[in-house]
């Protein structure tokens, strides 16, 4: 066995783990991941168990590291693309940046400080002092070396080489924006509900609005750094355009233009990087999604499309951010013809049961591995049909789904025909009845639990007679 599919046979078997079991196993792979040398094994694995992290949230361990990142956490992103995008800051900063914070911290100062969080838990109120600490430290230390490393064109690009490109130059200079008003981050992040908020309230508004002004008296354009902040906590970011407005009304004033042009860029540019990581991914990435996450994944992008085109026409900020919707929308729909609309028949008719005749292998059960890919090919058709219109596909995804069906719903009353009066072995009874059941769940998955239901007690009553 390669070592892909030893992976993907563990990222089958992470939801089956004991939830303790998998606490251990992050606990020690991260643990291993800070001792430094060659991390590209263990990232691996660590992305493969993220969606069950997701699921589990084991406790992180307390680190310095980790106590730097908080006020930017949820500005974080995976890519392997070095476009810089406004409002987000990829992952893969983290390690340079960090690296440039021990750098220019005092000898013993870090290591006095990990082994004080090292005897707390994470969220032990005393984390939040040293947190302070830290995100003052980062902020004007981080600060300084920019200052120092911009006085004239080569010590800028040595800096730049330094920490491996522009994008990380980017992410450094936002970030030192964010630390120098973490505490108002932080103080925002604890009032507000937890993420993603879904109601933009009158109190939510209120929270940002107020923390906005908290962050103008530091610096005039730190309210831009909190607006960041605040659309990556809403479920729906495109609405920070309705908060924004409020805002201005209830000053009596319009809305400032910066803090508009900033977060419909932010959206757009949002929009179009998910899109890239996406097709990173499909293009043979360490993760490579299978049909029905990649269909939510895409399902998701197409309502924030919506939402930032719909935030772009009101606030009039011109064609151009429209011009590239348009293109992530297109480009966005091709995926769905490559990746999801062609081969499904071929992923559909999988089972035993094929054709017009009916069963073609009377003494083997479906093969596991492909009707898994089968059921998730036909919840991603239901979920492309959904968004369908959004994404330019006119009829083809409820035309692809509803001859699949059709053919499907056929090929296994066909084979429920053959059924009656024959005799079956206790081999050929096992294998008939799993194909059987096989291809009434991909008719459920397809068309809903009324034929499926039919079709399932046809199949009873003929093995039965």
């Amino acid at each position: 066995m390669t070592g892909e599919e030893n992976l993907t046979d563990l990222e089958n078997k992470l939801f089956e783990i004991p939830e303790a079991k998998f606490l251990q196993l992050v606990n020690f792979l991260e643990k291993n991941l800070e001792r430094g040398g060659d991390t590209t094994p263990l990232r691996l694995l660590l992305s493969k168990m993220r969606p069950r992290m997701v699921q589990v949230r084991p406790p992180r361990r307390n680190t310095v590291k980790r106590q730097l990142c908080r006020p930017f956490e949820e500005l974080l992103y995976n890519t392997k693309s070095q476009l810089p995008v406004d409002g987000r800051i990829p992952r893969t900063a983290i390690e340079p940046v960090y690296k440039m914070f021990e750098e220019e911290a005092e000898k013993g100062q870090i290591a006095e400080m990990e082994q004080e969080l090292g005897s707390l838990a994470i969220d032990d109120p005393k984390c939040e002092a040293i947190g302070s600490k830290i995100w003052a430290m980062g902020a004007v230390n981080l600060r300084s070396l920019m200052v120092r490393n911009q006085r004239d064109a080569i010590s800028r690009r040595d800096l730049v080489e330094k920490i491996k490109g522009e994008h990380i130059f980017k992410a450094l200079a936002d970030i030192v924006e964010i630390l120098e008003i973490a505490d108002i981050v932080q103080s925002m992040r604890r009032q507000l509900p937890p993420r993603p908020i879904q109601t933009l309230s009158t109190g939510v508004i209120k929270i940002i609005g107020d923390h906005m002004d908290r962050a103008t008296k530091f610096a005039a354009k730190k309210a831009e750094t909190l607006l960041l902040v605040a659309m990556s906590c809403l479920e729906k970011p495109w609405e920070i355009m309705e908060a924004l407005e409020k805002l201005a009304s209830e000053k009596k004033q319009p809305v400032d233009p910066a803090l508009a042009a900033l977060a419909i860029r932010a959206l757009v540019t949002g929009a179009e990087q998910r899109l890239e990581t996406m097709r990173l991914d499909l293009e043979g990435g360490d993760y490579k999604p299978d049909s029905e996450t990649l269909a939510r994944q895409i399902a998701d992008l197409a309502k924030t499309m919506l939402g930032a085109k719909a935030a772009v026409q009101a606030s009039g900020q011109g064609k151009g951010l429209d011009r590239q919707l348009e293109r992530a929308r297109r480009s966005l729909r091709d995926m769905v013809h490559v990746n999801i609309l062609n081969g499904a028949d071929q992923a559909m008719f999988i089972t035993g049961i094929g054709g017009a005749g009916g069963i073609t292998n009377w003494d083997e059960p479906p093969d596991e591995v492909r009707l898994r890919e089968a059921e998730q090919r036909a919840i991603a058709l239901r979920l492309c049909v959904r968004y369908a219109e959004e994404l330019g596909l006119g009829g083809e995804a409820e035309e692809k789904l509803s001859n699949l069906h059709e053919q499907l719903t056929g090929i296994t009353q066909s084979t429920i025909d053959t059924l009656h009066g024959r005799y079956f072995s206790t081999k050929q009874r096992g294998a008939v009845e799993a194909n059987l059941y096989a291809s009434v769940r991909l008719i459920e998955l397809l068309a809903g639990p009324d034929v499926a239901n039919d079709l399932r007690l046809k199949g009873v009553e003929a093995l039965s007679g």
